[in-house]
């Protein structure tokens, strides 16, 4: 380890400035194959994939936290040119630098730190652990959000709000029914990532079709999927797993990691890591209640309209999985909306603060609002800019809101756009509840923004 220890400071103290492989190889005293081999067993990575992460991370941050030109940047760096720059760097981030301007916590998500030996001990126990592969059928869990509020996952916050979220809940009056002997932790997906440090969880217990979710809780439903395990020994390695498994799992097996939601659970050595796999290749997988794809990209400019604020409950902070919660917990407004041409609702655009994207404003409603008698307080609100338009239908609000969790999976593999942080518009609700047939379909807008300028 010592030697590889000093590889990386080598290169740590030589950055902006890359080393060829022979360079370090005679500084060290070793062939340049042995250290290859050795520095790839270590890491996982090339030496000249670690130095190229490592140059583009701190390029990416610099970019982030100043108003340097790309070009000197680019130039400082050692590239030759400001278009040899960008093609490196949408290699790396798959974005145009600019995009990542003002954004250091979208660097930050993105980029390699620089290897220690707690790193190296960490990701050298798990090059020993299997990864095991199994099909997992469809599953129903009945969940409390938690929020974890650490980009690095840090270990001691992840283990402070899981303990906390756990008394919390134990001490709600209406979960008699759940076995917290058996429950999970469920990371969800956050498709505002680039602007957020914040990563939403939950306290899950898996149940039964017909067990009635307390009010306090949020249903959620995770398909039939091909998942992958491995034990950790604690939380401080939830960092280096991900790094790790992103490697592996596409030089061993060519997979990649598929949709979330992903399972924390105890074990006899410390903790199992549950996640779904896909094919390495996969563009996207087939959203079952979609009801038309692909997608469609339009411009919105909606102007001063008059908007009723709502926040769903902190327990109901799943990510992307929002829309099953709104019904539940607005249905006097949920109703109005449905079947109404004018009316929708709005998710608060996450760029202002990490909860907006949990406030719900209702729209279009003013000639309904007074035979309903509702009397909100209205707001202004103004939506411009370039939106991906979906179609969405099924029975289940919670399936549905499974699906949408994949539909923003995939997009943050778009080779075109990526999601850009902004309000989330869901238009042209169309209930139909007729005894032996009920279903729901609607429009949701996305914003976005294009990968390419």
């Amino acid at each position: 380890m010592n030697t590889i220890l000093s590889v990386i400071a080598l290169i740590e103290d030589s950055l902006p400035e890359t080393l060829r492989v022979e360079q370090i190889a005679a500084r060290s005293g070793y062939s340049r194959w042995h250290l290859q081999r050795q520095f790839k067993r270590a890491t996982g990575m090339s030496i000249s994939q670690y130095q190229r992460h490592r140059l583009l991370s701190l390029a990416a941050e610099k970019i982030s936290t100043t108003e340097h030109r790309i070009l000197d940047i680019a130039i400082e760096f050692g590239f030759e040119s400001q278009e040899a720059f960008a093609r490196a760097f949408k290699r790396f981030a798959m974005v145009a630098p600019k995009n990542i301007r003002q954004q250091p916590v979208w660097a930050k998500r993105l980029s390699l730190a620089e290897m220690d030996k707690t790193a190296l001990e960490r990701l050298s126990l798990l090059n020993q652990s299997d990864i095991r592969f199994d099909t997992q059928p469809a599953s129903r869990w009945a969940c409390s959000a938690i929020r974890i509020d650490s980009i690095d996952r840090d270990a001691a916050v992840i283990d402070e709000r899981i303990n906390d979220g756990f008394l919390a809940l134990q001490q709600q009056a209406n979960v008699e029914g759940l076995d917290f002997t058996r429950c999970r932790i469920l990371e969800f997906s956050e498709h505002n990532q680039y602007a957020s440090g914040s990563f939403p969880l939950a306290i899950g217990f898996q149940v039964d079709d017909d067990f009635v979710i307390p009010d306090t809780l949020f249903e959620a439903i995770v398909p039939e999927r091909h998942i992958g395990s491995i034990d950790v020994p604690s939380t401080e390695y939830i960092e280096a797993v991900y790094f790790h498994l992103g490697i592996r799992l596409k030089e061993e097996h060519h997979l990649r990691f598929g949709p979330l939601p992903y399972c924390w659970g105890t074990s006899d050595t410390g903790l199992t890591f549950s996640f779904a796999v896909e094919p390495f290749d996969a563009s996207k997988q087939t959203l079952t209640h979609v009801d038309a794809f692909p997608v469609s990209v339009i411009s919105l400019n909606l102007i001063d309209i008059p908007v009723s604020r709502h926040s769903l409950p902190k327990e109901k902070h799943a990510g992307t999985r929002r829309i099953a919660s709104v019904f539940d917990a607005f249905p006097s407004w949920t109703h109005l909306i449905a079947n109404n041409e004018e009316g929708m609702m709005v998710f608060g655009d996450p760029s202002a603060h990490y909860d907006a994207q949990f406030d719900v404003f209702f729209a279009g409603l003013e000639e309904n609002l007074q035979q309903a008698e509702l009397q909100p307080e209205y707001h202004s609100m103004s939506i411009e800019g370039c939106y991906l338009a979906s179609i969405w239908k099924g029975e289940n609000l919670s399936d549905i809101d499974s699906d949408i969790e994949r539909f923003y999976h995939y997009l943050n593999r778009h080779s075109e756009f990526y999601y850009s942080a902004g309000p989330e518009i869901i238009r042209d609700v169309k209930v139909v509840d007729t005894g032996d047939v009920h279903s729901v379909s609607f429009e949701l807008l996305t914003p976005i923004r294009s990968r390419q300028r």
